[in-house]
């Protein structure tokens, strides 16, 4: 008599070795995607840094040619309606600290001739060294 062996379903050794393999290949993409994130937010944040640099340049020269003081908070409060919402702005003029609430925060400063722009992510204060970093001279008409 010939006996008939059941041959439906998985093993339990087939099982564990399908499960082990999809973890060997989720601990080696798992890093890479998140590094790409990483990457695509740091590219989204210089391209809100250069925006704000862009209307911070225009803002300061409307103010200088229609006769009002370039300073930050000017600057400040022409631009504060095109700021993105998830960008936190700091004027170090007025002494604002830099507590990075948001993933972005751009800080503002000035001397007697130019306006530094500097971005920092969440987790970086003022002593290191910002993401990205722009200055212009303040304008005089």
């Amino acid at each position: 008599m010939k006996s008939v062996k059941n041959k439906k379903g998985v093993t339990l050794i087939e099982l564990i070795v399908v499960i082990a393999i999809l973890a060997i290949l989720a601990g080696i993409t798992v890093p890479s995607v998140l590094n790409r994130i990483e990457i695509q937010r740091d590219v989204g944040r210089k391209t809100d840094t250069e925006q704000i640099y862009r209307l911070s340049l225009s803002a300061a020269t409307d103010l200088a040619r229609n006769g009002q003081p370039v300073t930050v908070a000017g600057i400040l409060d022409a631009i504060s309606l095109q700021i993105n919402r998830s960008i936190t702005t700091v004027n170090k003029e007025a002494g604002d600290a830099l507590v990075p609430e948001n993933e972005t925060s751009v800080v503002f400063s000035s001397d007697a001739s130019y306006i530094f722009i500097a971005c920092y992510k969440k987790g970086q204060t003022d002593a290191d060294t910002p993401l990205y970093a722009y200055k212009f001279r303040k304008p005089v008409f």
